[in-house]
């Protein structure tokens, strides 16, 4: 979960499990988690794919990144506006046991 993506979330109403809390995120908190969690549920082959990417991204543009002090780093994130990707920021990893079929 990107956490500087927790500006634009909000819990449930009906929540989606337990009862509903009216809080507000910001990118120091990790936001809704269990089912009510952003996105959709990945698997250990795409979850490594994803993580793969987000670490590039980081290398690259994140705050220890090679072009974190360059004009590079203000052009990426125009374009990632632009283009409606996520912004470069702190990723919490949620993860859950399989669903049972019993």
């Amino acid at each position: 979960m990107n956490q500087s993506m927790n500006k634009r979330v909000s819990c449930p109403n009906p929540p989606l499990e337990g009862i509903f809390t009216p809080a507000k995120f910001d990118s120091h908190t990790s936001g809704p988690f269990g089912e009510e969690s952003r996105g959709r549920w990945l698997n250990v082959e795409e979850t490594l794919q994803r993580y793969q990417h987000i670490m590039h991204q980081q290398r690259l543009f994140g705050a220890l990144g090679r072009y974190y002090h360059t004009p590079l780093r203000h052009l990426s994130k125009w374009f990632r506006s632009i283009a409606g990707l996520e912004p470069i920021g702190w990723y919490d990893l949620h993860a859950r046991f399989p669903v049972s079929s019993e």
